[in-house]
């Protein structure tokens, strides 16, 4: 081979080791620019994410409402109620929210009621009066006491005696029905014909 064909050759062979040098370039490039669109969505999801658990967090609303379990005292001018709850149970952390954040059902509690919430997951003592004198009882008394089987399960308590008995979740509109019918409850009305006073509210 004379000496212009090994240049031509030479030539050939650079060219072909730069191209496919050109094309290796440009695929990391490729994707490495991937990888960096792949990274800032991942960010954005993890933004998106922590912004999401934040406002779940702020939304939360607050349980002022509720007063300290450790006294359940009753007073002769309002209607003690009590709310029995337990740890995970996704029902009694949304009746808890209604009353902790409408403002229709806290003015009617703090208006007629006393509104307790105890949570049957902790082992608390308490202080009641129901029996005509003042005792300190444990919360799984205080369960056996009340005949509580299931959690929500909410009492109505008056002059010392069980009206009305409500078992399971209420959405806001049967407790605003509830708490309008209660508040002027005989205590010798039977809790059959308290349903039906509340039913009878709820349709007008």
């Amino acid at each position: 081979m004379n000496l212009a064909l090994k240049k031509i050759f030479i030539c050939f062979l650079v060219i072909i080791v730069f191209l496919g040098c050109k094309d290796s370039t440009s695929q990391a490039l490729e994707n490495l620019n991937n990888l960096e669109d792949s990274k800032k969505v991942l960010q954005k999801d993890l933004v998106d994410s922590r912004i999401d658990s934040s406002s779940q967090i702020k939304a939360e609303p607050s349980i002022s409402i509720f007063l300290p379990s450790q006294n359940l005292l009753s007073n002769e001018n309002k209607i003690t109620i009590l709310i029995f709850g337990s740890n995970g149970c996704g029902s009694c952390e949304r009746l808890k929210n209604i009353i902790s954040s409408n403002k229709n059902v806290q003015d009617k509690l703090k208006a007629n009621y006393l509104v307790y919430y105890i949570n049957l997951s902790e082992e608390n003592e308490h202080k009641i009066d129901f029996h005509n004198k003042i005792d300190m009882i444990k919360t799984s008394s205080l369960k056996e006491l009340f005949s509580v089987v299931g959690t929500p399960t909410t009492l109505f308590i008056k002059d010392k005696k069980i009206i009305f008995r409500y078992p399971g979740f209420m959405g806001t509109k049967r407790l605003i029905s509830m708490l309008e019918v209660l508040k002027n409850t005989n205590l010798n009305i039977k809790q059959n014909d308290i349903l039906k006073e509340i039913l009878k509210y709820e349709k007008e």
